[in-house]
């Protein structure tokens, strides 16, 4: 896919790496350090992984800290805000789509429908969430992606890898989703 292609040239990112994607503003209860915290992990076990983040917000320096103290900035992208005509191409360029929302207790603020796990079935990718909310109706939990206890680390780490291994599963979910968004989204 040329997309897909293009964009992986553009961040230097070898055609053959699995890519994880998040969408979203870059608050705390995203969860987008739980990505960063499992890549050396992952990546000491060989698999050979990338995290593009797009969004803006308050946590992008505390997350760019957490990378580089980790010893992963080269495999950790922030796309900052990408227009939705151009997200085509980085659900295009991923393998996966992941985001492990927790329940943020200060906010009292919980997910909602999530209409970016739709969004990510609609690209036909598998999704890696949390189970809270209004994630459980946007998610079918083996069907078109994989559920998580958003406090357990391992869990949700042994779940990313999962999804790293398993080009079948990965592909068995993303279509899934992929039919389910067509049936259930207006656009």
């Amino acid at each position: 896919d040329k997309l897909r292609f293009h964009l992986r040239q553009e961040y230097g990112i070898p055609q053959d790496a699995i890519v994880v994607l998040s969408v979203d503003r870059l608050v705390r209860r995203k969860g987008f350090d739980q990505v960063i915290r499992f890549l050396p992990t992952l990546l000491a076990e060989g698999i050979n992984l990338y995290y593009l983040v797009c969004g803006k917000g308050a946590m992008e320096a505390e997350l760019r800290s957490l990378a580089t103290e980790l010893g992963v900035e080269a495999r950790v992208m922030f796309a900052g805000y990408v227009p939705d005509a151009a997200l085509a191409g980085y659900y295009a360029t991923c393998d996966l789509f992941s985001m492990i929302t927790t329940y943020d207790q200060n906010a009292r603020s919980i997910e909602g429908f999530g209409i970016v796990y739709l969004e990510a079935g609609y690209f036909g990718k598998p999704v890696l969430a949390a189970k809270s909310g209004g994630v459980e109706d946007a998610v079918q939990p083996g069907e078109t992606g994989l559920l998580v206890n958003p406090d357990d680390a391992a869990e949700s780490c042994h779940a990313l890898r999962q999804l790293c291994l398993a080009p079948d599963l990965r592909d068995r979910l993303g279509q899934r989703g992929k039919a389910l968004a067509i049936r259930h989204t207006p656009h």
